[in-house]
């Protein structure tokens, strides 16, 4: 694909879907006051309100069918993870405002906050090509899990995160943790197969996870394929020092930990783990992952760091 800069000659028109349940309270505002300014740069703009869950999904098909340049997620992760169904391998670019409970995506790829800022950001159409990853018919941007923190994810309702907000996770955890129990399975990474006992095994796009927590450090958003990390145990008491060590430059070298890279990964288990993708519950293994090479078009902002191998379009 050409990487050289180009004139983006497509209609400045998007479509704001917004999730009103997601995260700030006042998101009303933020997203009023986007449509609102990039309504004063020249945009058409149309902003439509999920009622439930797929909505999004199916708001985002009805702008690729309307031929929408550009369609933006207001919330967060889940948000963006339900909106980006339709769009990949489309062209349609995804843009995002940044208003969720979780926003690692934002985080990640610098897209700021304030609203004239986002604005500006979205009229500029920075943009990159990304990968996803693929379990059955769903994609992710993010990453996705089995285990442990899969199982949190799915204990997490959506009362306690109005209650409790980005702390809902951690009340969920901690009610867990005494009875889990680890899990063996089979991995193939790229037909290579490996076998363990895990509490959590991360299959990583980017890098964050939890809030500015970088456990997969050297990811990149565009290399065609995915990382693996694997917190091996068989009590989550045994997991904590694994956890620790990612906080050190040297945790690669920590030997209970197990990291791996793969274009296809496979996930058998004689019983049946939880697995979430982009931070939202997702079924369970066994699976088969894989990674689908720069198949969604994002906007990005500020992000710094190597998130991004190839060069910018």
């Amino acid at each position: 694909m050409d990487q050289r800069q180009f004139v983006d000659d497509r209609p400045r028109r998007a479509l704001i879907i917004h999730n009103p349940v997601s995260g700030r309270v006042r998101s009303h505002r933020l997203v009023s006051e986007v449509a609102s300014r990039l309504r004063g740069r020249g945009w058409t703009i149309e902003v439509a309100q999920t009622r439930r869950g797929g909505d999004a999904t199916a708001l985002a098909l009805e702008a690729v069918r309307d031929q929408y340049p550009l369609v933006v997620a207001a919330g967060g992760d889940g948000t963006i993870n339900e909106v980006l169904q339709p769009l990949v391998e489309t062209g349609v670019t995804l843009g995002v405002l940044p208003v969720g409970t979780v926003n690692l995506w934002a985080a990640e790829t610098g897209i700021p906050a304030h609203p004239a800022s986002l604005a500006a950001l979205l009229d500029r159409r920075s943009e990159r090509w990304v990968d996803v990853g693929q379990i059955g018919s769903r994609y992710f941007l993010l990453m996705a899990s089995v285990g442990f923190d899969a199982a949190v994810v799915a204990a997490v309702s959506g009362r306690l995160k109005q209650r409790f907000g980005r702390f809902s996770y951690a009340v969920a955890a901690s009610n867990l943790a005494p009875g889990y129990r680890g899990t063996w399975i089979r991995l193939r990474l790229d037909g290579r197969e490996t076998r363990m006992s895990v509490l959590v095994l991360l299959i990583g796009n980017t890098r964050r996870y939890a809030g500015s927590w970088q456990p997969i450090r050297h990811a990149v958003a565009d290399d065609g394929a995915l990382d693996v990390l694997a917190i091996r145990g068989t009590r989550v008491w045994s997991g904590i020092p694994q956890v620790g060590a990612l906080f050190r430059p040297s945790a690669n070298q920590w030997p209970a930990l197990f990291w791996g890279r793969a274009r296809e990964i496979e996930i058998e288990s004689e019983s049946p783990i939880p697995v979430q993708m982009d931070g939202d519950a997702a079924g369970s293994a066994p699976a088969r992952v894989i990674a689908v090479p720069r198949a969604l078009r994002v906007v990005v902002g500020d992000y710094g760091g190597s998130l991004f191998g190839a060069k910018s379009e």
